[in-house]
């Protein structure tokens, strides 16, 4: 039976963890899945990869299951934000890769595919609990301490319970943040309290950081959905 999502990509927000195979080091990298088909990823990282490199993936749809796992090589890669995240080492911007499955079990195929057919469904029916990928240049104020400094940072997720950052700043689980962000297509500016719920270090001291938001108001949720919507109109 043909695969309806073999060569389509669905957007898509979730994790994934990569290492270069012919690297001898257990190190693996987290990036951002954008896109996701069943025969490869599209995803945000903070490395850059030549074409044709042959990575492991470790695919993380949710936090209730087993990882995915897979080899894929690299498509292309692009850069994806304009801010440079790690002024220090003259590295850290973020980049569009995207990969193609070279190997993968018939059960994780399985289960990949049923994961972007529930995720089309969610679509369909249900757009207030999606994340939804993009690359957005931000900055937060730290409230816990120096709380006149600003800092640089790019959004690489949103929703309405909060979102994904990237920052060259190791900041402490729990620690309380002010976001300021604009979305696009003047969708309107957000000054949001969060709180830091999750983190990740990539490559070049570059942190993932999951964002929880706090004392949201209504219709800042209304402007959050309505421009996932407007994003999934397109």
């Amino acid at each position: 039976m043909p695969n309806a999502y073999e060569h389509v990509f669905l957007t898509a927000a979730t994790d994934v963890f990569y290492k270069i195979t012919q690297d001898n080091s257990k190190h693996e990298s987290n990036a951002l899945v954008t896109e996701v088909s069943s025969s490869g990823l599209k995803f945000v990282n903070t490395e850059l990869i030549l074409p044709n490199t042959i990575l492991d993936l470790k695919i993380i749809l949710d936090h209730h299951t087993a990882p995915l796992l897979a080899q894929a090589r690299v498509l292309w890669q692009r850069q994806a934000n304009s801010i440079l995240l790690n002024v220090h080492t003259g590295k850290g911007y973020l980049h569009n890769t995207a990969v193609v499955f070279t190997d993968f079990s018939e059960q994780d195929k399985i289960n990949l595919n049923s994961y972007i057919q529930k995720f089309s469904q969610t679509i369909a029916c249900n757009r207030a609990h999606l994340r939804w990928p993009l690359v957005l240049d931000a900055e937060f104020y730290l409230l816990n301490k120096d709380k006149n400094r600003k800092y640089d940072c790019v959004i690489g997720d949103i929703g309405i319970e909060g979102v994904k950052l990237f920052s060259n700043i190791d900041i402490p689980l729990n620690s309380i943040i002010k976001l300021i962000f604009s979305l696009p297509d003047a969708f309107g500016s957000f000054n949001i309290r969060g709180t830091i719920v999750r983190k990740v270090e990539t490559k070049h001291n570059i942190w993932a950081l999951g964002i929880e938001f706090s004392g949201i108001k209504i219709q800042e949720k209304e402007i959050i959905i309505d421009f996932i919507s407007s994003r999934l109109g397109k």
